[in-house]
């Protein structure tokens, strides 16, 4: 029983790459100044974005495009 239990942290391990991966990605194709900004998944579903942004007011406009990313189930913005 103990593999069944490691593969699946594997696979959700692997599930939440993927999330940052594809917010990464859609951040990126909307246009979003990230050079600064990290996405992290710390469990399934859960998004922050965290880092400086040089626009000021950029937390609001961005915060829900992870949100429209299949998988996402909240976003936690950290941008200074």
């Amino acid at each position: 029983m103990k593999s069944k239990g490691r593969s699946d942290d594997v696979m959700n391990s692997l599930d939440m790459m993927e999330l940052t991966v594809k917010v990464g990605a859609a951040l990126a194709e909307a246009g979003f100044p990230s050079s600064y900004v990290s996405v992290f998944v710390n469990a399934p579903g859960k998004v922050r974005l965290q880092g400086l942004c040089k626009f000021p007011g950029i937390n609001r406009p961005w915060s829900g495009l992870p949100l429209k990313v299949k998988g996402v189930e909240s976003v936690e913005t950290k941008l200074r």
